[in-house]
This record gives structure tokens, sequence and C-alpha cells, in this order.
């Protein structure tokens, strides 16, 4: 097995590069920019004002990751080096994950009212099939 594995990584080392998604770029769909990007941001905009609570607070919260990276980035402008951008880099993490922690107590939510939703459901279940068996018995 491993002497096919090494004979197909020298086949494809030795062949040219392919590139599959060139489609997507000659339909301008990929990239940097372009009509793709325009729609991405837009389904990132209609999730942020009009999407579920999860998705609200995870856009926002990676919204706020990279303000808060920049913001922090620019307080130490004059003198940058690595030990303040990964000062930066971590204080915008620990803003992500606030918002992560709210994503994950309204999944949480989601799930308990569901649970809920569902026993309620097999309680009514239950009481009609009674009924049912009741009436039958009486007959």
């Amino acid at each position: 097995m491993k002497k096919i594995l090494l004979i197909l990584i020298f086949i494809l080392s030795w062949s040219n590069p392919v590139y599959a998604n060139i489609y997507l770029i000659e339909l301008g769909l990929g990239g940097s920019g372009g009509i793709g990007a325009i729609f991405i941001l837009l389904i990132i905009l209609y999730g942020a004002f009009f999407g579920s609570k999860i998705a609200k607070a995870i856009i926002w919260g990676w919204v706020m990751f990279f303000v808060t990276f920049w913001y922090v980035l620019n307080l130490f402008q004059p003198d940058l080096n690595f030990t303040k951008a990964m000062i930066s880099f971590g204080i915008a993490f620990i803003v992500l994950m606030i918002f992560m922690f709210i994503a994950e107590k309204e999944k949480q939510k989601d799930e308990e009212e569901s649970k809920i939703k569902h026993n309620l459901i097999l309680k009514n279940l239950k009481r009609k099939k009674k009924k049912k068996r009741n009436i039958r018995v009486k007959r």
C-alpha cells in the first residue's frame, strides 16, 4: 500500500498542475472579487439582519472579531511588532468566543424548546390512542 501511495505521489508531482475551478473564474464567480463576491456578501448581510438568532450571533461575532482586531492593532500603530499583533489577535479572539458562547446558548434554548414540543406531541398522541381504546372497549 505504501508503494502504491509513493507511486501516486510521484506521478502527481511529475504532472502539471490542473486548475479545476477555472470555469468559476471565467464566469466571474471565483477569485477575490466580482459577481460571486457580491452575491456572497449579500447572503451574509441577509443572514446578519434576517437570519436566526444563532446565525446572527455567529455572523456578528466574526464582524466584531475583525473590527476589534483592526482597532486594537491601530492602537499599537507607531511601534507595531509581533507581540502587539498577537495581543490584538488574542483580544479579538476573546470577543469572537463571547459571541460563539451566545450562539451556543441560543442553540441550547432551541433544542430544549424542540424537546418540549416533541414531548407535548407524544403526550397528545397517547391521549388520542387511549380515547380510541376506551371507545372500542365501551362498545
